[in-house]
């Protein structure tokens, strides 16, 4: 059996999705779900991190975390498999 989810946090699997509003306490900050968290971590600049911790959604999380307007400084294809295991690893605990 194939499990397929997104964004979404409906049906019976939406719980796995990245969106569902389940904290995570990571790095003694409280995260509201894991795509909060997994963004944040694409900026060394603190402020920017900060802002998308505090985004209202999931959504407007990611959608700065997508934005080209801020360099990230980092190189991300090497970190984000990491990033997203913590993040994981944080929810399922």
């Amino acid at each position: 059996m194939t499990i397929k989810f997104d964004n979404t946090t409906k049906g019976a699997f939406g719980s796995f999705s990245n969106y569902a509003k389940f904290g995570v306490y990571i790095n003694g900050k409280a995260w509201q779900t894991v795509e909060h968290f997994y963004q944040a971590q694409k900026f060394s600049d603190s402020y920017l991190s900060e802002k998308i911790r505090l985004a209202k959604t999931a959504n407007k999380a990611w959608r700065i975390g997508q934005s080209r307007f801020y360099a990230s400084g980092i190189n991300w294809d090497c970190k984000r498999d990491a990033v997203m295991f913590t993040a994981l690893h944080a929810k399922f605990s």
